[in-house]
């Protein structure tokens, strides 16, 4: 038994890299808490993959460019947003990578983000760093596109050979010292990518079912059951998301707001300025295609129309209908019809800490975590004040796969606006039409611009 604990006492490796706060090893990985911050040294490129809701990839100075995973955003220097990708993580199994050259850049593998590069200054040799704003799980790093070695040489663990040496002190009084052979493999404990107290847990039950008899199964069940409790254990999701918020939130202000205000009405201005009446304006987010080329919906419609009227899209991927309200009002639009397709970046728990409003109020962040950017009752006057601007103006909620009830409870909103016509997106828009949670295959595309097409009829 010693010698089990002996052996097992080598297992555990040492982080590699000069860290900050709070990192532990699970035998494969580096397990950093909030806040830990792992440095990497100079380099012009960083890239990483890890298991976790929210961190960041960074080069430069505390402040400097930065990636953030969760809710993605590109910053500069001064903290202003580049890139938004709300709400879309880097999907699993793609390295997510962050590369300073002349102007910095950001992608997860092949695929790119949404709106490309962006310039940000300086740009030279640079450390760079990981770090968590919430618990992470960091499994692999690059610099200039070279492995980093996150893990050192096993170093021995004396608490982990106490914890052993005791379990199997205990174990031979409540069981007899000739039934402890499971014990034996007691370096599984600290080899194995599992909490170490689990897997001596589950030998401990093991050596109860070899001894047998009352006591025997009662060690069995008291061991299994502990072990299954280890394992299953999990941080507290809301201790997570508020970590992440106090990260996030200096970075959240008026001037990353009115920034992406601002890219909206540069790249729409064109198509604006070339439409012929009558004027039909597509407002909504990336669901709607907003800010990419492609044919979706409201390329549909323009289609079908066949040359009845013009219609322009205004929808933006990441824009709430604050970002649409103010491009209406800045752009000076006066449109026949308005059609938003809109509710999932109203809603979704986006912003740390405090609403748009809030923000612009300069209300101080409520220490909450993640909250809608758009509570109900802002979308509800922020489409109001889009009267001014539309003749004739059609509300449908979107369809977000899981979030039935709350789009429910938006859609219900809409019915109730003076002056705007609803259409139920739950119903216009069926589960088999989306591709994720929120965004439309080319026959959803062809259905919903459809259906916009007949509500449209009796205006046009």
């Amino acid at each position: 038994m010693l010698v089990a604990v002996a052996v097992g006492s080598l297992a555990e490796p040492a982080p590699a890299l000069p860290f900050q706060g709070a990192v532990r090893v699970d035998g494969s990985a580096l397990l950093l808490e909030a806040g830990a911050r792992i440095e990497l040294g100079k380099g012009k490129q960083i890239g990483a993959n890890g298991e976790g809701r929210s961190w960041e990839l960074g080069l430069g100075k505390e402040g400097a460019a930065r990636l953030h995973q969760g809710n993605i955003q590109l910053v500069d220097l001064d903290g202003h947003a580049l890139v938004s990708v709300v709400g879309r993580p880097v999907p699993a199994g793609q390295d997510p990578w962050l590369r300073c050259e002349g102007r910095l850049e950001a992608g997860a593998g092949s695929h790119g983000l949404d709106h490309g590069p962006a310039r940000v200054r300086p740009c030279g040799s640079q450390s760079a760093w990981i770090r968590a704003l919430a618990p992470l799980r960091l499994t692999t790093a690059t610099l200039d596109q070279q492995p980093v070695e996150l893990l050192g040489p096993r170093r021995p663990s004396a608490p982990r050979a106490g914890l052993a040496l005791l379990a199997g002190a205990l174990l031979a009084f409540l069981v007899g010292p000739a039934r402890l052979w499971p014990l034996l493999l007691s370096p599984l404990a600290l080899l194995l990518p599992v909490p170490a107290p689990a897997t001596l847990a589950v030998l401990a039950g093991a050596s109860g079912v070899v001894r047998g008899g009352g006591r025997g199964y009662a060690v069995a069940l008291l061991g299994l059951s502990l072990g299954a409790g280890f394992v299953l254990a999990r941080p507290a999701p809301l201790l997570a998301d508020s970590v992440a918020a106090q990260a996030l939130a200096p970075m959240v202000g008026p001037a990353m707001l009115q920034h992406k205000v601002d890219e909206m009405r540069q790249a729409t201005a064109p198509s604006l300025a070339a439409a012929s009446r009558p004027l039909i304006v597509a407002l909504g987010g990336s669901s709607s295609g907003g800010g990419t080329r492609g044919r979706y919906w409201p390329q549909i419609l323009q289609e079908r129309l066949e040359g009845r009227a013009s219609v322009v899209s205004l929808a933006w991927g990441g824009a709430t209908t604050w970002h649409l309200l103010h491009l209406m009002q800045e752009s000076k639009v006066q449109a026949d019809i308005c059609v938003l397709y809109v509710g999932h970046n109203d809603l979704s728990l986006a912003l740390p800490g405090r609403s748009i409003r809030e923000i612009l109020a300069e209300t101080p962040a409520n220490g909450s975590g993640l909250v809608a950017p758009v509570p109900l009752s802002d979308a509800r006057d922020n489409i109001l004040a889009m009267r001014p601007h539309c003749a004739h103006i059609l509300a449908i909620q979107e369809r977000v796969a899981g979030r039935d009830a709350v789009m429910a409870e938006y859609g219900e909103m809409l019915s109730t606006l003076e002056g705007v016509r609803w259409a139920d997106g739950q119903a216009l828009v069926r589960p088999a039409d989306l591709m994720d949670d929120v965004h439309l295959h080319p026959q959803g595309h062809e259905a919903l611009a459809a259906q916009v097409h007949r509500e449209l009829e009796e205006w046009l």
